[in-house]
């Protein structure tokens, strides 16, 4: 069996702890490293202090970025706590984001009431915060057996805030999530990653049905998940399954799911009519799936949408009519970057957001016409929007019509290089016109 990998630092996500003065609420939202939804203001995190703790954890565990990608090396044990140390580090930074606060910095955590006693529950931790909510981290359980156990004791209170399983081991012997494993335990959010299982039965989490707000099951052995339960989760916002090995993708249902990763699922394939019926998503990240197309439409259902990842993809020649398509103008960041598009149809992608940004860096796009080109960068405002750097672009005639319009070509990444590496915004117009015969309309 493989050893689970953490390839992608945006999916070994950490929760957030709220930072608030108020009673505990079942719409707190502890967030991850991804933007909380509309309406959830009472969270705090401070994306350059996790960014900080992101680095110290590359250095820790010997991994390095590659392309936004990381490549894996399992430290030896007082290294690993340290890194562990460092995560839960990164679960108790606050920032600026948060709305009211009069005290920003981390609460201390002690474990005792309302905490189960601390000898039932080994080797799972519980820890309370000034608010009394209660975290459960489980990081430490070597079987669903003896997980089971644990959740088996008197727990004075079984609603959690969190619960944690990060196995950081080489040897992981997590490998299950059977029906009843939780016992009557309710959490609001749940992360699991770095295990070896492999399915989720669809009673796993049924207790948190009507509390369960984010599920990160990233970087496990997952093949399968009952996704037919997911419209009885009626408060999930947040739906992470990156980096698994899941094979099949049914149309899921849900009203309440604003973010959604299937992110590294090579064995992937996705239908027209996959997310029809998830219609407040707002985030949807496909990147690394290996998917060498994308059906047409498959946004055509989604008013809210603002963020598409679609990087390292395979995606190749020229994008279809309709490839990203949604009903009204919500597209805020479209992440195209890493294929080998060529080009792109006039009608490939509409639905923006005036103030929209797309990346297509490091793809194989060697002209930019005017016939297929210019509706997009009508379509959107702004300088730098449109990244084309990394592309062998040939800055031919075909460039002409760009040239003349330093509007157009003021939303062309200041960066961008013909093939030669001569910048295109510094392209002489009077060479154009002297050998472009016809003018910037014709080309």
């Amino acid at each position: 069996m493989s050893q689970p990998s953490l390839r992608s630092s945006h999916h070994l996500t950490m929760p957030g702890y709220p930072i608030t003065t108020q009673p505990k609420q079942v719409t707190a939202i502890p967030t991850s490293f991804a933007s909380e939804p509309s309406g959830h203001r009472d969270t705090c995190y401070d994306p350059d202090l996790i960014q900080q703790f992101e680095e110290e954890l590359y250095a820790l565990s010997g991994r390095r970025r590659r392309d936004n990608r990381l490549h894996c090396t399992i430290v030896d044990p007082k290294k690993k706590r340290m890194l562990k140390s460092l995560l839960l580090l990164v679960a108790l930074v606050s920032g600026s984001r948060c709305s009211p606060a009069s005290d920003n910095s981390p609460k201390e955590h002690r474990s005792n009431w309302p905490c189960p006693v601390d000898v039932e529950i080994r080797p799972c931790v519980c820890t309370t915060d000034a608010d009394f909510n209660l975290y459960m981290d489980c990081s430490e359980v070597t079987s669903a057996d003896q997980l089971a156990t644990v959740f088996s004791q008197d727990f004075p209170f079984p609603d959690f805030q969190i619960l944690t399983i990060i196995q950081l081991s080489p040897f992981s012997p997590l490998d299950a999530l059977p029906a009843g494993v939780f016992g009557i335990a309710t959490f609001q959010h749940v992360v699991i990653s770095g295990t070896y299982i492999s399915t989720v039965e669809e009673e796993t989490f049924s207790n948190s049905h009507e509390t369960l707000l984010t599920l990160d099951l990233s970087n496990n052995q997952l093949s399968s998940f009952p996704f037919e339960s997911i419209p009885l989760f009626t408060h999930l916002w947040k739906f992470t399954l990156a980096n698994n090995y899941l094979i099949d993708f049914p149309n899921i249902v849900s009203d309440s799911i604003r973010s959604l990763s299937l992110a590294q699922n090579t064995g992937l394939s996705l239908t027209e009519t996959a997310f029809n019926q998830v219609r407040l998503l707002e985030e949807l990240y496909l990147e690394e799936m290996q998917l060498g197309s994308v059906p047409p439409n498959m946004l055509s259902h989604l008013n809210h949408i603002h963020t598409v990842e679609l990087s390292y993809n395979g995606l190749t020649g020229e994008l279809i009519e309709n490839l990203i398509n949604p009903p009204v103008r919500s597209l805020r960041k479209l992440h195209l970057h890493n294929n080998q598009i060529r080009g792109i149809h006039p009608l490939a992608i509409v639905g923006l957001d005036r103030t929209a940004t797309i990346d297509f860096k490091a793809n194989e796009i060697i002209k930019l016409d005017k016939e297929n080109w210019r509706l997009l960068l009508e379509d959107i405002i702004g300088e730098n929007v449109i990244d084309l750097r990394d592309n062998p672009l040939s800055c031919g005639c075909d460039v002409y019509w760009l040239v003349a319009d330093r509007v157009h070509m003021a939303k062309i990444h200041k960066d961008t290089t013909c093939s030669t590496g001569v910048k295109l915004h510094d392209l002489p117009l009077s060479f154009f016109q002297n050998h472009c015969p016809g003018g910037p309309a014709l080309w």
